[in-house]
Order: C-alpha cells, then structure tokens, then sequence
C-alpha cells in the first residue's frame, strides 16, 4: 500500500508540474508584468517606464502628474499601505509579438478585481502598453 501511495504522489506531483510550466518566452513576459506592475504600484513611474511602449509613457506622466499634486503626508501615509499590496498572477497568454498577462492586487481588505496588462514585443524585447481610453 506505501508502494502505490509514494507512485501516486510522485505521478501526481509531475503532473502538476508539467501542467504548470512556462515557456521560457512566458516566463520573460511575466517577468517583465511584474517588474512594471511592481513598480507602478510603489509609485515609482520613472523604474515601470523602462518596461513600457510609448503609449505607457503617457499614462505614467498622467499617473505621475496626479500623484505630484497629492500632499506629502498623504503620499507618504500611502506609499506606506502599498507596501502590504501583494500581486497574483494568474495566466500568461503568448501569441507572436503580443501578449496578456491576467493579475489582481491583493490589498489586506481583500483582492481587487483581476485586470489584464497587454504587453508586445518591440526590438526584440517585452513592453507593456497601457493607454487612456477616454470616454464621454
């Protein structure tokens, strides 16, 4: 009976951990979401522009601009609350030059909703593309 209990777990962990494998290009796109989503949370636009397109650049500045109007008590106060932010990542779709990675920031009141960054391959490497989408 141990027999078949140790090959059980041994065929199950191998499963799970050929179902759950990335591709290395995966991997550099998830690696990528994070550093820029680690960043934009901490507030640190200037480090989540290195990993974005132009159309991001723009939405950093705007980001950048709101937050350069806070009070620094205030901004203060919420770089600290960030801090305990954590981000879950859920899959990572890869299709030629473009791809999606689906994530949720985890606050200790609970999970945000789950959000999609949309990433495309520029020059050989992974950017992220955030835009503004305006609306009436």
């Amino acid at each position: 009976m141990k027999k078949y209990l140790i090959l059980f777990c041994t065929l199950f962990c191998l499963a799970n951990g050929a179902c759950s494998q990335q591709t290395p290009e995966e991997r550099e796109v998830r690696s990528v979401a994070d550093k820029y989503l680690t960043a934009f949370k901490n507030l640190d636009f200037a480090e989540a522009e290195k990993y974005g397109t132009p159309n991001t650049t723009l939405f950093l500045a705007t980001m950048q601009a709101h937050v350069d109007r806070w009070p620094a008590e205030e901004k203060a106060q919420i770089q600290k609350q960030v801090q305990a932010i954590t981000i879950k990542y859920f899959e990572v779709n890869v299709a030629d030059s473009s791809a999606t990675v689906a994530y949720q920031f985890v606050e200790e009141a609970g999970p945000r909703d789950k959000e999609t960054l949309y990433l495309f391959k520029r020059d050989g490497e992974w950017k992220v593309d955030e835009y503004i989408e305006y609306k009436n």
